[in-house]
């Protein structure tokens, strides 16, 4: 409950304006991921697979999971599938929060208690802080593709053959694209929501 209490705290003191949500874009293109017809099967085709190489992303995060929400800066830093950390401030409190995760581990730093550790990210962030967040496909979403671990029920493509929406294990998630990669990023399911405002992106190591 400490843990819970600090996040809670954490997350209060940052403005809600990654809460904030735009209307999302009508789709030109709703495509099954089966029976699709040549245009679906093309654009579908067309999209990038795995995880592209080191990159970091700030931006800011609101997050609903039944009584639990807040909202948070946040800080991304990409190695590999299952190489990243996630770094959650909140500047008027001066707290923040570690997660680093490895292929055998994931640990959170900055908790009252000290460092916990656990075997699987998404398990370990919703025993601490009450989240649903899937962090195993965050790091393609942020990207603007599906995640590889399960075929999507329905892509939702623009009248440019982009990515604007998924259907994926449960979450429907919605992409407003910027320059090059997704601006804003929302992901719901059920009474689970993740919303997600991308200030800047970087490649490579920094």
């Amino acid at each position: 409950m400490r843990q819970v209490a600090l996040i809670a705290a954490l997350l209060l003191g940052v403005v809600a304006c990654a809460g904030r949500q735009a209307r999302p874009e009508k789709p030109a293109h709703v495509c099954a991921a089966a029976g699709q017809d040549e245009i679906c099967a093309r654009l579908v085709a067309a999209l990038p697979t795995g995880v592209d190489g080191a990159w970091q992303m700030l931006g800011r995060v609101a997050v609903a999971s039944g009584s639990n929400s807040g909202n948070a800066r946040l800080e991304w830093q990409q190695q590999g599938a299952r190489d990243y950390q996630v770094v959650l401030s909140a500047p008027l409190t001066r707290q923040s929060w570690r997660l680093v995760v490895r292929p055998d581990a994931a640990v959170i730093h900055g908790l009252p208690d000290g460092a916990r550790q656990g075997g699987d990210a998404a398990r370990l962030l919703h025993e601490v802080s009450g989240w649903q967040i899937p962090l195993e496909s965050l790091p393609y979403w942020l990207r603007g593709r599906p995640a590889p671990e399960r075929l999507p029920e329905q892509y939702r493509f623009d009248a440019e053959g982009r990515l604007i929406g998924l259907l994926q294990n449960g979450w429907n998630i919605e992409f407003s694209h910027g320059a090059q990669w997704p601006a804003r990023i929302s992901a719901s399911r059920g009474e689970n929501r993740v919303r997600l405002v991308v200030d800047t992106w970087s490649e490579g190591n920094e």
